[in-house]
This record gives structure tokens, sequence and C-alpha cells, in this order.
């Protein structure tokens, strides 16, 4: 073999030495792509990230109360009533042996006591009585008149309830609200709130009418307040350091903490401001942004307890 035959063959076979190096070190590249997405499923550290979305959320309070109404008690006991029960009738209207209405109205059954305990226009006033009160007069036996018939005037109500101090928080006299009741929507207004401790002391009026308005005395609302729009984030994405929220959010150069303003949640998650907020100290905090993914079980990954 001539020594130019050798060099052209040593030649080639460098050449084919380096083509298995080279595709050597592209399985060996592929075969860590594969095992570094999923040596954290094996191993039971996979991330899970959220893509953020825009949502409208309601404050909604639920509270229990008592209704309230302008009413006066025509007869304790009148077993037999000659005008349909919960129709409006005119004033002068027969209802039963010397019976009448002085004025037009709702004749209903049933006496409890609170008629004459408090009147809706002594509330209006600001003259709140307390929860407790309310509740000894309905307990007491000597007050009830089951066959007693009231006669209801006007068309206007109150609900008057108890909330917590933090529930509270941004509600003002006048300010419009919607009461639900089951699957009832009404419309209302607050008229007087009361701070009682660290509980506050609620009216709302309203001249809508729902089902059981003429008869119930306590029952539940929901009053919804306000309604806020902003990035809805997934129950335990979001960390505190400090009274100061954060969640972890994933970008190009890799994690990064982000704070953020909550404005509404509840036990599936946050409504949290969108783009910007201003700090106690009115500095612009910039913020999440629609279609930023933040990552799901940062505890985990921060090595956060």
């Amino acid at each position: 073999m001539t020594e130019e035959n050798q060099k052209t063959l040593s030649l080639l076979k460098r050449r084919k030495r380096k083509k298995r190096i080279r595709r050597l070190i592209v399985i060996l590249g592929i075969l860590l792509f594969i095992f570094s997405k999923s040596a954290p499923v094996l191993m039971g550290t996979a991330e899970e990230y959220h893509r953020v979305e825009l949502r409208k959320m309601a404050d909604i309070k639920g509270i229990d109360g008592f209704i309230f109404r302008e009413e006066e008690v025509l007869s304790t006991h009148l077993p037999t009533v000659q005008v349909e029960l919960g129709r409006r009738v005119p004033a002068n209207t027969t209802v039963g042996t010397q019976v009448s209405t002085p004025y037009a109205g709702v004749v209903e059954w049933g006496v409890d006591g609170l008629e004459e305990f408090r009147s809706l226009e002594d509330l209006l006033k600001g003259n709140l009585p307390d929860r407790e009160e309310l509740q000894r007069v309905l307990e007491d036996s000597s007050l009830k008149r089951p066959h007693g018939v009231r006669l209801i005037t006007g068309y206007q109500w109150g609900f008057l309830g108890e909330i917590p101090e933090a529930d509270a928080i941004g509600m003002t006299e006048g300010q419009s609200v919607r009461l639900r009741k089951e699957s009832e929507e009404l419309r209302g207004t607050i008229r007087v709130l009361e701070n009682i401790g660290d509980r506050v002391k609620i009216l709302v009026t309203s001249r809508e009418v729902f089902s059981g308005l003429y008869k119930e005395r306590q029952m539940s609302m929901e009053i919804q307040t306000r309604e806020f729009e902003g990035l809805w984030i997934p129950d335990g994405a979001i960390l505190d350091r400090e009274h100061e929220p954060y969640v972890i959010q994933q970008s190009i150069g890799g994690k990064k903490e982000v704070p953020v303003r909550i404005l509404l949640e509840n036990e599936e998650g946050a409504l949290v401001q969108r783009g910007s907020f201003t700090d106690p100290e009115g500095n612009r905090i910039p913020t999440l942004s629609l279609y930023d993914e933040i990552l799901l079980n940062p505890r985990q990954d921060n090595g956060e307890e």
C-alpha cells in the first residue's frame, strides 16, 4: 500500500470516529433532555403551572338577621278572617268581627311581639337593638299570638343583622347593594351601620317583595356590595412574607417572585390586581399581567412549610 493510500485511509477513519462521537453527543443530549423532563415526575416533584386569566368576582357576605316591616297589630285573637291573607286591601276593610283596617295594607296572621318592640321608623333613626334583645322577645311565649292579625302598611321593609368588622370594610351608609334569599335577588340600600366592638350592626332597606316577606321574621340573606375584575389565582399559589403576598412566576429568565395585591378571596382562590398597584408608601409596584404563568406548588419549590 502506498504512503498516499495510507494517508487517505487514516483520514477516513478519523472522519468516521468524529461522526460516531458527534452522534453519541446528540444521543446523550436527547437522553439528558428526556431525563430532565421525566425525573421530576418519577420523583414526585413535577411542577405545575397556571396561566392567569381575567375574571369577575362579587363581594358577598352571608348574614343572619331579622325582618322589620311597617306594621301594626289589629287583633291578638281573631280565629276567623274575612279577607284573603297576604293580599293588599284598601282602608276600612272589614277583617273580622269589630275589626277593620285603618289604612290600606296587607293582612297577615301571627303576632310575635316584635311588631311593637321596635318600629322600622325607630331603626331608621339609628335606634338599633342588639340581637340578644330581639331573640329574648321572640322567645317570650307571653307575647306570641299565633291567631293574631297584623296589618303591614307601606312597601318598605328592613333587614337588620350583625357582621364581623372585617366584613364591613368598604361598606357605607347610602350604598346600593343586592340581597339574595335562596334563588331570589333584590335591590336594597344600606341605611345604618353601627360599630359594636369587633362587630357591626347593619340595616338594609328595600321595597321589593320576596316570598315569605310578610310571614317570616328571622332569616339568612346574602349581601353583595361590590364586584371586582382581576386575575384569578387558584388556592395555594399565593405565598406570604411578612404579610406581603406574592407568587412565583415562570418567565424566560427563569422563576421570579412577583408581589400581588389581593382584591377578593374565597376557599377556591383569589382575585388579584392586574398590571400594577400602589403600595402604602405611594410607590407603583409592577405585578402580574394577563396570561402570565405562575407556579401552583410554590411552597414545595421554595422549601417553605
